[in-house]
């Protein structure tokens, strides 16, 4: 038997998620609600209890994504030396759409004007 949720939660998780951007479209799929529920749930006021748990998930979303911008970004530092220019101006397009989409304060950040400027040099005295 599939255990029921109770309203307070799905609010508090609405709420979590539209503070983390989510569209109301993302928002319906992962709490399982139409797209009206949701607008209406934005709205509702939360006692402390479920307010400390919309906190709570908007920590460990954050969280998750932290380590997985870490871990991204060790991968990038490991390989960047080696990459070509190419390579480069792929990834500065992805990471300049990250700062622009989440903002420049959680998006990676990355400094590719040595690495830009090694390779500019490198296919020049070519």
């Amino acid at each position: 038997m599939k255990k029921k949720i109770s309203k307070k939660t799905k609010v508090a998780a609405t709420q979590a998620f539209t503070d983390l951007g989510f569209s109301l479209r993302d928002i319906s799929a992962m709490v399982g609600i139409d797209q009206k529920t949701v607008m209406k749930y934005q709205k509702d006021e939360l006692d402390e209890e479920f307010q400390q748990f919309s906190s709570t998930i908007k920590k460990i979303y954050l969280t998750q994504d932290f380590e997985l911008s870490q871990l991204a970004l060790k991968k990038i530092k490991d390989k960047i030396d080696s990459a070509r220019f190419f390579e480069l101006v792929g990834l500065f397009k992805t990471v300049r759409e990250l700062q622009r989409t989440i903002g420049p304060s959680t998006a990676v950040q990355v400094n590719f004007n040595q690495h830009i400027q090694k390779e500019k040099n490198e296919f020049n005295e070519d």
